[in-house]
């Protein structure tokens, strides 16, 4: 269901609908454009697939409670779609290097850009809205791709901006992180 939450908040930040479902990939890929490695492979989604996973997502999370469970959800990490530039002209967006051979590369908003606390705070605030919180989010940057700068002060600053972004929409929010794409190496660079 995540995917109608990033359409209700690209939209509402001026990306069409168009855009949007170019920069979603299909059911396959989804992992992937997750993590901010591809956009628009094998896609795009119909309205109705968006729409039905809304009603799966709702189901599962209120299973996951019933036990007790304390689901976690996405967080914004700045892979933002294409359309992002056209809607927002002056937003700082760079285009990563292709996660792999054969790929273009994703777009990424600066941490610094104020639209980035403005879309990361929107993002938490519209999925609450649907799926309710348990104040557990997951938001893994750089699965597999290669942040613009290795600089540990823009890591720790984009950190720090998508933390904040959290806690602004959600002043219990606990960032989960997983610890295995810590060890992606592509090459000697």
């Amino acid at each position: 269901g995540q995917e109608q939450v990033w359409a209700q908040t690209y939209k509402a930040f001026g990306v069409t609908d168009q855009e949007v479902l170019q920069w979603l990939t299909g059911p396959a890929f989804l992992p992937w454009q997750r993590m901010g490695n591809v956009d628009g492979w094998a896609g795009p989604l119909p309205d109705s697939w968006l729409s039905g996973q809304v009603i799966l997502q709702q189901k599962i999370l209120a299973r996951e409670r019933s036990f007790g469970m304390r689901p976690i959800l996405p967080a914004f990490a700045g892979h933002v779609p294409a359309g992002l530039q056209r809607a927002q002209p002056t937003a700082k967006i760079t285009q990563l290097k292709p996660w792999t051979e054969g790929f273009v590369g994703t777009f990424l908003l600066s941490s610094e850009d104020p639209l980035f606390a403005k879309i990361g705070t929107t993002f938490i605030r519209q999925q609450a809205a649907l799926f309710g919180t348990d104040h557990l989010y997951n938001c893994d940057l750089f699965n597999e791709v290669m942040p613009p700068t290795k600089d540990p002060a823009y890591l720790r600053a984009l950190s720090g901006a998508v933390m904040a972004a959290m806690q602004a929409a959600d002043p219990l929010a606990i960032w989960v992180m997983q610890g295995w794409f810590l060890v992606y190496s592509p090459g000697p660079d």
